[in-house]
């Protein structure tokens, strides 16, 4: 058990971790989750959309994403979610020499940084509507992947250097904003060979089509909960209607059966 200022700040030392579900104002049934996770010294964010939440699942989920980190993972913090905390999870970060710690229970404040993200890059992006179709899926796993590298590329990060309590005021003071691909060029535990591999990468993207690619994926993302909607009208209407139907066919029948024929 780990509180914020006991994580690691250097780059790849702490990844915070964290499900973030889109359920809506249900949570019953089946519907899709975001697995999110942070770097903390670098800023680095990936995501992806998994359905449920089974250990398994999220364990794939949590390979796939480190994958996709430019440097390893020191050390995975989730919070006390049963998605985390089981055996499987546990395997994999020792599999991996993955050091692992969990915040305390109904702690955010512990999971400050992967909790910031989930406002601004998935809640933000996505909103809280209820996914729970293979397309929803798949259309939102395109936005992440297109996200990613918009955030981490070219949107800067501000740093919180220091905090003071004078009095009854707080004073904070900040660092230099930089993108978390400028943070990652200055670590001393990134490999100049993955360094020069970002670079080439950089210089390959065009922030301002990116930008359009992610409006275009939302705008994919509300039409397809618009149609979603319009066809579970369309069914609640067609159930209705048959309920009707058949409350005329019992009520005709029983009223058969109440009047008794006439005697010719």
């Amino acid at each position: 058990m780990k509180l914020s200022h006991e994580q690691g700040r250097g780059t790849g030392e702490t990844i915070q971790i964290d499900l973030v579900e889109h359920c809506g104002s249900s949570a019953k049934g089946d519907f899709i989750n975001t697995v999110s996770t942070t770097d903390i010294g670098s800023g680095w964010w990936e995501g992806t959309a998994v359905f449920g939440k089974e250990a398994k699942v999220v364990h794939q989920a949590l390979w796939e994403l480190g994958k996709k980190y430019p440097f390893p993972w020191g050390e995975i913090h989730p919070d006390n979610g049963a998605e985390f905390i089981n055996e499987t999870i546990y395997g994999f970060t020792r599999d991996q020499n993955i050091k692992f710690s969990r915040s305390r229970p109904y702690g955010k404040n512990d999971n400050c940084f992967v909790e910031q993200k989930n406002s601004t890059h998935v809640r933000k992006m996505v909103g809280h509507q209820r996914y729970d179709t293979k397309k929803e899926l798949d259309t939102l796993n395109e936005l992440y992947a297109i996200l990613s590298l918009y955030k981490n590329f070219f949107q800067p990060i501000i740093p919180l250097k220091n905090k003071e309590r004078i009095g009854g005021h707080v004073k904070r003071t900040y660092g230099c904003p930089q993108t978390a691909y400028q943070n990652v060029l200055t670590s001393p535990r990134v490999s100049e060979k993955k360094k020069q591999q970002l670079t080439k990468r950089y210089h390959g993207l065009n922030p301002a089509e990116l930008k359009r690619r992610v409006t275009e994926k939302q705008d994919q993302l509300w039409k397809l909960k618009r149609l979603k909607e319009q066809e579970q009208t369309a069914a609640i209407l067609a159930e209705k209607e048959i309920a009707k139907q058949n409350n005329f066919i019992q009520f005709s029948v029983a009223n058969l059966i109440a009047e008794p024929m006439g005697v010719r």
